[in-house]
């Protein structure tokens, strides 16, 4: 099977932003999922500092988001060194607990940890049965339909537990399916988000100010 994307326009893009700015130059915590062979590789600012001299650690922005955007039959694997990375929603769809995990071990007190965890949402093919499809992740029209939902359900019991209401997965589903790459349907995306938080924002419990009280410290982002 071919990849459907070259690098070139990726690549083109991160250099101009990012140039050869290294992630122990960044100026708050990062914490950037990949995947490499069969299993999640996280590029953390915390352990790029502590290493800063080892460019093996201490990767460059370009060589980390070509990593964790490098989506499996759209692009082919990023290599850094002998290794090579894919995008990390292969093994981390909702990495929110590994920013948690991170967070701890930086010793921030959980106390001051909240989460706002945004999926990309969802298409269910029949709305009425929503369970039938909890498992499914439509990559492509040709590809098999990858079973993901396990990691992510098993991430949100466990962030509702530690984190109660200061942990939030934010969700839409669509009536029609949308590719991947079809870059058409980005003003679509938006208008979803944008009504989505107008549901959240009219509601009686709404969680946005629920969660906004939360904040204290922001210790941890995902890309």
């Amino acid at each position: 099977m071919h990849d459907r994307y070259t690098d070139e326009g990726r690549s083109t893009m991160f250099k101009k932003y990012f140039g050869k700015t290294r992630l122990s130059h960044s100026i708050t915590e990062l914490v950037i999922p990949a995947a490499i062979k069969n299993c999640s590789h996280l590029f953390t600012r915390y352990d790029a500092c502590k290493n800063s001299k080892n460019n093996e650690v201490n990767n460059t922005f370009v060589d980390i988001l070509m990593s964790t955007t490098a989506a499996p039959t759209f692009f082919p694997p990023h290599k850094i060194g002998n290794k090579a990375f894919i995008d990390g929603v292969m093994y981390l769809n909702n990495p929110a607990s590994t920013a948690y995990d991170e967070a701890i071990r930086y010793n921030v007190p959980k106390e001051k940890i909240s989460v706002l965890s945004l999926g990309t949402g969802y298409y269910l093919p029949d709305p009425s049965n929503p369970d039938q499809y909890s498992n499914l992740l439509f990559w492509a029209q040709e590809q098999p339909k990858m079973m993901i939902s396990a990691q992510e359900y098993e991430t949100d019991c466990k962030m509702y537990r530690e984190l109660k209401n200061r942990y939030q997965r934010w969700q839409v589903f669509f009536e029609e399916p949308i590719r991947f790459d079809d870059y058409g349907s980005i003003p679509n995306l938006l208008e979803l988000g944008y009504q989505y938080i107008e549901e959240l924002d009219c509601s009686d419990e709404n969680p946005i100010n629920t969660l906004v009280e939360s904040f204290d410290l922001v210790k941890c982002f995902l890309v």
